[in-house]
């Protein structure tokens, strides 16, 4: 019998019917490379006309190709049409709901996931270090506070502040940040009578509702109307208030700067607070403990003296001795929390005003 065209163009024997996928792949590589070394040394083909001869080949792939992701795209994009079409409609909604929350109930004995709700995030980075985390090598920070005080600086380089004070965490006196700031300008120094006068005259502060107020013991029912109203009465009266309300920090901010000695890598927070004292006795000591946020904080004097005490957290209790610092106007006094418990105290008659916010950076 005479072959037929297709068994003259492909001899293909009953054993090799027989082989895998793979190995019918891996024969006709074979064949093909085969019939490009014919091609190459009788028919003298160079690369180039070889490609051509493939290209035939070669856009038959393509084109494979490109219809498998176009079908694998169309029924993704018809599951996601059913999905949608599905939950449009409340009644489907509500029953997925249901089985939802019976299905976790049921698995809730295995797996109890709701402990991943209270993680920050769902994988640890180990190279990620806890900016509460105080070890007692951090309190070596400690051996020149104790011999010297806390140190007084001027003109002080971010760099400076970053590495030897904020890192470490040794609190730190700056002297000459707020000269250019408006609330210490003479025309509108804000003062005792100057604050009132602020909130008084500003709708975004008088009704911001404050997130933090504290007054020291000697107070009841504490109301930042209340307090303001001590003061001008010459009534004994520290306080300090938190302002969350961003309108009511946005127009206390106008009237600091950011401290020039702040590093890049410190973050501002976006609140900040106002410390207010009138009448302070020796014989009557009022303190106040705010609850300062962030992993420093800087308090700046802007008018009468004020007393800043730092108390070392426990780890460090037995190397860093509690630290007294008195400020005047002027002065600015930066320290991390991470260390120090603060507490803040007024021995003066004269009415004392004071702002203070926080800053955070990136621990690695």
């Amino acid at each position: 019998a005479r072959p037929t065209m297709a068994e003259e163009t492909i001899c293909v024997d009953s054993s090799q019917m027989q082989l895998s996928k793979q190995q019918k792949q891996e024969l006709l590589d074979r064949e093909l490379k085969s019939l490009v070394e014919e091609c190459r040394t009788r028919a003298h083909m160079d690369d180039k006309t070889l490609q051509r001869a493939a290209r035939p080949l070669f856009d038959l792939k393509l084109r494979r190709s490109r219809n498998v992701c176009l079908w694998r795209l169309w029924k993704v994009f018809a599951l996601l049409t059913l999905i949608s079409g599905t939950l449009a409609f409340d009644a489907t909604f509500r029953v997925l709901c249901i089985v939802g929350r019976l299905s976790s109930k049921k698995v809730l004995p295995y797996w109890d996931f709701t402990l991943l709700y209270e993680e920050a995030c769902l994988v640890n980075n180990p190279y990620y270090s806890s900016s509460d985390s105080v070890s007692t090598l951090d309190c070596q920070a400690c051996n020149d506070i104790n011999v010297d005080g806390v140190e007084k600086i001027q003109s002080a380089d971010p760099d400076e502040i970053a590495q030897v004070y904020l890192k470490p965490g040794r609190p730190v006196l700056v002297r000459d940040a707020m000269t250019d700031w408006p609330c210490m300008m003479p025309q509108s120094r804000l003062d005792g009578r100057g604050i009132r006068e602020l909130y008084s005259s500003d709708t975004r502060l008088n009704t911001a509702v404050p997130c933090s107020l504290a007054a020291s013991q000697f107070i009841s029912d504490i109301t930042i109307p209340k307090v303001f109203d001590l003061m001008t009465r010459g009534d004994q009266v520290l306080a300090a208030w938190e302002n969350c309300d961003l309108t009511a920090a946005k127009k206390l901010r106008s009237e600091y700067r950011r401290p020039y000695f702040l590093p890049g890598m410190a973050e501002s927070s976006s609140v900040n607070w106002v410390i207010v004292a009138m009448n302070g006795r020796n014989n009557l000591v009022q303190e106040l403990s705010p609850q300062f946020t962030d992993q420093a904080v800087w308090l700046a004097v802007v008018a009468g003296e004020l007393v800043v005490n730092l108390k070392p957290k426990s780890i460090c209790s037995s190397a860093c001795n509690p630290i007294t610092v008195p400020l005047i106007a002027g002065d600015i006094l930066l320290f991390t929390r991470e260390m120090w418990y603060v507490t803040l105290s007024h021995h003066i008659k004269d009415e004392t005003v004071a702002v203070a916010s926080s800053v955070k950076w990136d621990v690695v």
